[in-house]
């Protein structure tokens, strides 16, 4: 169980798609390290956490409020010492990691779309993890065009998509060279995840410079 802030989204069960989908893809035997990005909660990294004893990581948030709600559940869950909460913009934040897999449940709601929502969500969850903007792609875009630099090569990228992006965030990804890329559908049988990988010939930055020196 995850306890929420102002700045935190109500976790739903959709997101469940997206933990299944990274611990399916990843042998639970091998150490990872990974990251969530707009980690809200923390309520996927710390559940990756607490299934894969082998794995650490660390959660990024724009919200201040939104980091220290995750610290605190990373705390009452006896995960801080394979979790750190960083507060930040998207990878940026990242500065040089190296990631065997980066997660994240962006917001992807159209702009247009806000003032329609369900009250239970328009009016309590914060905007800032619903407005996806103009098309919803705003976060994917941003997403995607970083996530090279800090997976290495071979490493998982897992989105939660909303229920007609299983088209537009997968040809996103391949633009921006991903291969292998699929789509999860949740239990109602809509697309709720993309997931990719960086492919073999692309060294993130980070290891071109270890290479290098």
């Amino acid at each position: 169980r995850f306890k929420l802030a102002p700045d935190t989204l109500d976790p739903r069960v959709d997101s469940e798609v997206l933990v299944d989908a990274v611990l399916d893809l990843r042998p639970p035997e091998k150490p990872a390290i990974l990251a969530d990005l707009g980690t809200g909660t923390g309520c996927l990294l710390l559940t990756l956490l607490a299934e894969r004893p082998a794995w650490c990581g660390v959660g990024v948030d724009l919200a201040p409020g939104a980091a220290r709600a995750a610290a605190r559940n990373a705390a009452r869950l006896g995960l801080s010492d394979r979790a750190r909460m960083v507060c930040g913009f998207w990878s940026a934040a990242l500065a040089d990691a190296v990631l065997d897999i980066l997660i994240c449940n962006p917001p992807y709601i159209v702009r247009g779309d806000l003032a329609g929502l369900d009250p239970s969500v328009r009016d309590h969850d914060p905007m800032l993890a619903l407005d996806g903007g103009a098309d919803g792609l705003d976060a994917y875009r941003a997403v995607a065009a970083d996530a090279g630099r800090t997976l290495r090569p071979g490493g998982l990228l897992a989105l939660e998509i909303g229920w007609d992006q299983g088209t537009s965030v997968p040809a996103l990804l391949r633009g921006a060279g991903f291969t292998d890329v699929a789509v999860c559908r949740d239990s109602g049988g809509r697309d709720r995840v993309v997931t990719a990988i960086v492919p073999p010939s692309v060294l993130s930055m980070a290891e071109q410079r270890f290479f290098r020196t």
